[in-house]
């Protein structure tokens, strides 16, 4: 019997690319060094600056997510990248639904850089480093077929008989439920509106 290493993701390498919004994603609760913090990931998929795709070794199109804090201040990580992908001053944004709305499908130039991974050495980790407007007459990428967004992804988990169950955020086939992140709410993830520096 052979013993499997686990699968060895690819990442898209440092540089200038075409990128598209296909995914908002949750993550609440997250563990950091300051505590816990709610926090959302927003994933594009890439392909090369002049629209040609850009594809890993099993053929399917390299994407790169941005992780933020959710809090809307001034000088936050989230509001900067709105800024970016906005070409504008963003709207005030209360949860993660309206956020959702706002971003899913956009597309812009994206700038990516590579550092060492400082978990697993000899490797490296891709970064977003900034976000501009498209190029003039370049076609962005789209999502790939049969993407399906982390919302609709069917979760396994142990039905009443101990038998594994496949269930869904939503019915599959239904109209997108919110994600719900709230930005001003404390049930779930909360963005802040405060002013001030945003701690990671």
């Amino acid at each position: 019997m052979n013993i499997g290493q686990g699968k060895v993701f690819e990442r898209p390498q440092g540089g200038a690319f075409l990128g598209t919004i296909i995914d908002v994603v949750d993550m609440p609760q997250q563990p950091t060094k300051y505590g816990p913090k709610d926090k959302i990931r927003v994933l594009w998929v890439l392909s090369h600056i002049n629209g040609a795709p850009y594809l890993d070794k099993e053929g399917q199109p390299f994407t790169i997510a941005g992780f933020y804090n959710a809090t809307q201040t001034d000088n936050s990580h989230l509001t900067k990248a709105l800024r970016q992908i906005l070409q504008a001053q963003p709207p005030l944004i209360t949860n993660t639904e309206d956020l959702t709305r706002l971003l899913l499908g956009r597309s812009n130039q994206l700038f990516l850089t590579q550092e060492p991974d400082q978990r697993k050495q000899g490797e490296f980790v891709t970064f977003v480093a900034g976000i501009s407007p498209l190029p003039v007459g370049v076609v962005p990428p789209q999502a790939p077929a049969g993407f399906v967004r982390s919302i609709n992804k069917p979760k396994t988990q142990a039905g009443p008989n101990g038998q594994p169950v496949q269930t869904y955020a939503q019915r599959p086939g239904t109209p997108a439920q919110p994600n719900n992140v709230s930005f001003n709410q404390t049930p779930k993830a909360t963005v802040s509106t405060a002013s001030g520096p945003e701690a990671f």
